[in-house]
């Protein structure tokens, strides 16, 4: 049968190896994640490194099914509590062959190979919300992960502006500077583990007014808190670039001739093309009085409460 084409697959048969016994049962036994290990790491080394905690009864280097190199990172699992504390404790940033490696819990849920999550389409990611969405859904996560943690493994897709992370809950919530940057992240991380956790990754929940009332999406942008105090300084451009790109777009739709409207940030007035700087006299700040006529022949029935115009 070697060889043969069975559902349009060709198939591999071969002796199985000596090892064939049934796997010992774990579930009740007490796992911890060693994550970061060197490249040459085996299952053997990686026992051999965990033994004096106490006794062992499993470990193993995940590899790939494909190449068999090491992924860098494995499990091992303790039949007593305080060995694992321990080994977690004493073993967390120790060295191991010349690269420090990390110890923490084992997921008490049960993961799939990282292999087996299939990747979201990117074209499908970027056109399922809208342009204004910048937010990134991280689920799945380790008991607490750290936003330093989510920072370096979120960081090549671009720059980020906040991090908000609900460690009870298991997520948290990233902002990219870029709606296509934000979607390249969710492709990118979706499946894959962090800290022996599959990480599930989507769009967060898109803000009320975005696409719509810039007015109202500005100033809840604005209100949010700012969760990682590093990328300050990121976040506050970001929002100068926001305010400018937003307040163009608001005078190509709204500006009228002669009329005077409203600041779409609130804050100050601005003037409609058709005037010089300063404007001008106004009567209650809200365009040419009842029966004033503006350039163009366009005439005026007064303000209404300061509105818009509409």
């Amino acid at each position: 049968m070697n060889g043969r084409r069975v559902f349009d697959q060709d198939i591999k048969v071969n002796w199985a190896t000596s090892n064939t016994g049934m796997r010992k049962d774990t579930s009740n036994h007490f796992h911890i994640f060693v994550g970061d290990l060197p490249d040459e790491m085996t299952t053997e080394l990686l026992k051999s490194s965990f033994e004096k905690f106490g006794k062992i009864s499993d470990a193993r280097v995940v590899v790939d099914v494909g190449t068999g190199a090491s992924k860098g990172y494995g499990f091992v699992s303790f039949y007593n509590k305080i060995s694992a504390e321990n080994a977690i404790k004493d073993m967390n940033g120790k060295t191991l062959n010349g690269k420090q490696i990390r110890t923490n819990w084992a997921s008490r849920k049960p993961q799939p190979p990282q292999g087996s999550v299939k990747k979201p389409d990117l074209n499908e990611v970027i056109n399922k919300t809208s342009i204004y969405n910048k937010t990134v859904y991280v689920g799945n996560l380790p008991d607490q992960v750290a936003a330093e943690r989510l920072t370096g493994a979120f960081k090549t897709y671009g720059n980020i502006m906040n991090i908000r992370v609900l460690a009870d809950k298991g997520y948290a919530f990233i902002t990219f500077d870029d709606h296509y940057r934000a979607a390249e992240a969710i492709c990118g991380m979706h499946g894959e583990n962090l800290d022996g956790n599959v990480l599930k990754c989507s769009w967060g929940k898109e803000q009320d007014g975005q696409g719509g009332n810039m007015q109202q999406y500005y100033q809840q942008q604005q209100q949010q808190p700012f969760y990682y105090g590093g990328y300050y300084q990121q976040q506050q451009q970001h929002q100068q670039h926001s305010q400018q790109q937003m307040g163009a777009q608001y005078m190509h739709m709204q500006a009228q001739p002669g009329y005077y409207y409203p600041n779409p940030y609130g804050h100050m007035m601005s003037m409609a093309p058709g005037y010089p700087q300063g404007g001008p006299h106004m009567q209650n700040q809200g365009g040419p009085g009842n029966g004033q006529q503006g350039p163009n022949g366009v005439h005026n029935a007064g303000p209404q409460g300061g509105g818009m115009g509409y």
